[in-house]
């Protein structure tokens, strides 16, 4: 993966919530809880007129079945990957070469497959939690406080936001 990552051109540009025109939102999970917190945040870019995709990494050999009915969402699961757990779906890889404005990766388990898309990404603008151990986004933040996805989406929306923004630049939140 570092060999291909190295090699990965791509233009990077800084985008907030209003000029962003597509995201991508990247995850992996099993928990309900967590496929709400998603969906709500999925709507919340869809309000500012951002056109969105989802791709979900399921851990399992199963794909939970609310999972499927999901508009503009792929899941995968490890029947999808190959031996050495690389998506090998035609959909997920179709969706690391496109070119989104932003990728959000919301994976909270540091599970190869999500890693792999979220590193070979053509996005342009890359966000995703601070884990220590990979360097695959442009905009890490650190959720040790509170290790959940909804504190996550909740950072994301306000450094997000603030970037690329004088008038927000002001009002950082740590909440």
């Amino acid at each position: 993966m570092l060999r291909k990552q190295k090699k990965l051109r791509r233009n990077r540009v800084v985008h907030n919530f209003n000029t962003a025109k597509d995201a991508a939102i990247v995850f992996d999970t099993t928990d309900h809880e967590t496929f709400r917190h998603i969906r709500d945040f999925s709507k919340y870019l869809e309000e500012f007129g951002i056109r969105t995709r989802l791709l979900g990494y399921v851990d399992s050999d199963e794909i939970p079945g609310d999972l499927l009915l999901w508009e503009n969402c792929q899941v995968i699961s490890r029947k999808d990957l190959d031996y050495i757990f690389r998506p090998k779906d035609e959909e997920a890889l179709a969706f690391i070469d496109r070119n989104f404005d932003i990728l959000f990766n919301l994976g909270m388990e540091n599970h190869f497959p999500v890693s792999y898309i979220t590193a070979l990404s053509h996005a342009k603008f890359k966000v995703g939690r601070y884990s220590g151990d990979e360097n695959n986004s442009d905009l890490m933040i650190n959720i040790s406080s509170n290790p959940s996805v909804e504190f996550l989406i909740a950072q994301v929306k306000n450094y997000v936001s603030i970037l690329n923004n004088p008038k927000e630049a002001g009002k950082i939140s740590t909440k």
